[in-house]
This record gives C-alpha cells, structure tokens and sequence, in this order.
C-alpha cells in the first residue's frame, strides 16, 4: 500500500505515453530521426541488452543499458552505456528497458536549459503500458527505478517541459533504434568477455560510461575489480562495490568523466 501511495502521488504523466500501431509508429520514428536536430526538442534513444545464456545456470546476468541522442551545441552524437548486474529471479530484460528509460531522464535533467520537450523513444512496449496504467512494477530487483524516474519527469514537469515516451518497434529498421540497440549489445558483449578473463563474479552497480572504445570499458571495469580485491582485502562481507555514502564516484580516463557509480535519489 506505500509503494502504490508512494507512486501515484509522483504519477507525473498526463497523455504523454504513446504507442501507435505498428505502422505509425515506425514512420514517425524515421520522420523524427531524419530531422536531426529540432529546436527546443530533447530526442532520445534507448535501450538494453542481456545476455541470454550465463556461465552458471541460475545465475546474475549482466545488463547493459544504453541512450543516445544528438546534442545541440556540437550537433554530434552523444552516447552513455551503464552496466548493472541484475539479480537471478528479477524479470532481466524488462528491467534493463526500464534502467535504460530512467538513465535517459536522468541525463535530460542536466541538460534542461537547451530545451522544452523531451521525446524518449523506446521499443519496450510492456514499460509504456506498465506506466500508462500506473503499475507499480513490482518485479523490479530495485523498486527506486521508478519512483526516481518519476521524480526526475515531475522535475521537467515542474519547469514546463513536456516529456513524452513514443514507441518504435524493434527490429523495424528505424536508424535511431538500430543505432542505440547496437550498441547496448556491443558493449554488453564487450564487457562480458572483459569480466569472463578478469573476474567472472565482479558485481557491477550502475557503472555508467560515456563510450569511447572496448579499451576505455577495460579500464573501467578494471579500476572496479580493483576496488573489489581492496573491499575483499580488507574484510569487506559484501562482494557489492557499493558507494553509499556519497552521490557519486568518478574518475577521470583518458580525459573523460567517468561515473563509477551512481546512487539513486532517496525517498
């Protein structure tokens, strides 16, 4: 009964959650896509992979979450990969969707001054109609996914931007979706066969990086695994690499921010 008051208290979405037929919907993704930049208008892809055959039979599967969207100033192509490590039990592919459309709020809020609408395009039909009708998502191993989703739209909101969730069907040949869909898968696998040499049972929680190549991910995952061996050296209990005593953690590789981990708002 919390969690059900808890959400539809921050229910933030009038009729912003769309879903045409199949048809419509691919072709005002193209449309959509082939404007490139579009005055005041945030576009985002997004989307997740994971892997479908861990080593170990009923074991944690890695996910990996990706947006992509054009940014305004220098017209290119930004993108952001996170990496979680989703628990054996959880529904896996649902939920990496859900990482993938709450990490594009989450960098839309720190970009609110270059536009008035945000559009967030996604091929998990299941999210949209889940928040259409106001689920409470009960599958999710980390139920604060959606309330901090929800808190990060009321804050668009809040300031008059609109945000609206359009879906675009998988595997239809819009650019935007195959785009962002590749490369979730390549740095899923990339990271899999990174961790299958280094340390196969590293549990990752929201490694969020701006990609640059499979190298820039090694050391990524690298400085966690190092991070794993000093937790375990020093009598940690916990095989978590967890900062839960500050917001966030970051480095800097190669001249670019990395977020090691990320803690989600309170509530």
């Amino acid at each position: 009964m919390g969690i059900q008051s808890n959400l539809k208290s921050l229910y933030p979405f009038p009729d912003d959650i769309v879903i045409q037929d199949r048809l419509s919907a691919i072709h005002y993704g193209r449309d959509i896509f082939e404007q490139g930049i579009i005055e005041r208008c945030l576009v985002m892809w997004v989307d997740a992979s994971v892997g479908k055959f861990p080593r170990v039979r009923k074991a944690n599967r890695l996910a990996v979450a990706a947006v992509r969207y054009l940014e305004f100033s220098s017209k290119s192509w930004t993108e952001l990969v996170t990496l979680n490590t989703l628990p054996y039990g959880t529904a896996f592919a649902v939920e990496a969707e859900m990482i993938a459309i709450h990490e594009a709020f989450r960098v839309a809020c720190g970009l609110m001054d270059d536009f008035d609408r945000l559009l967030i395009f996604t091929d998990c039909q299941s999210i949209l109609q889940g928040i259409r009708s106001k689920s409470t998502f009960s599958f999710l191993s980390k139920p604060d996914w959606i309330t901090s989703l929800f808190t990060y739209a009321n804050l668009l909101y809040d300031l008059g931007i609109t945000a609206e969730l359009q879906w675009i069907p998988a595997r239809s040949s819009v650019e935007g979706n195959e785009r962002v869909d590749e490369l979730a898968k390549r740095f899923r696998r990339s990271a899999q066969s990174i961790l299958a040499k280094e340390q196969p049972d590293l549990i990752l929680h929201h490694v969020s990086i701006t990609p640059s190549s499979a190298e820039l991910l090694r050391q990524v995952l690298f400085t966690k695994l190092i991070q794993n061996r000093k937790n375990n050296t020093e009598g940690c209990q916990s095989k978590h690499v967890d900062a839960k005593t500050v917001d966030s953690e970051q480095e800097t590789i190669d001249g670019r921010i990395v977020e090691l981990s990320i803690q989600l708002p309170n509530f």
